[in-house]
């Protein structure tokens, strides 16, 4: 799945069922996911880094695929977004520029 992000396309692996989002990038290597949520909220996409052994950068989309919230998530961390999201893009590598980009609007 591509995604568009702050101009630049983002190649993805969707995780929609339920253990998919479970696992997300739990003793994964480097790869970039994205979250789909069966509804928008703030608890339904909180996340965690348990098992992850790698820094990686979390966007939150809401439902109209606009950028509520970004996080740099370090190993064996929790967050939840300030704004409902329904997507949660999980970038682990080479979209270091996008992410910034992203928090600066």
């Amino acid at each position: 799945m591509k995604i568009q992000v702050c101009n630049t396309e983002i190649e993805a692996e969707p995780c929609r069922g339920f253990f998919s989002r479970l696992r997300g990038l739990m003793f994964s290597r480097r790869r970039n996911i994205i979250l789909c949520l069966p509804r928008e909220g703030r608890n339904r996409a909180a996340i965690h880094s348990f098992f992850v052994f790698f820094s990686f950068s979390a966007v939150f989309l809401n439902s109209r695929r606009e950028v509520v919230d970004v996080k740099i998530m370090k190993p064996f961390r929790t967050y939840r977004p300030r704004r409902p999201a329904r997507y949660v893009l999980e970038i682990s590598r080479g979209y270091e520029g996008v992410v910034s980009a992203t928090r600066e609007s």
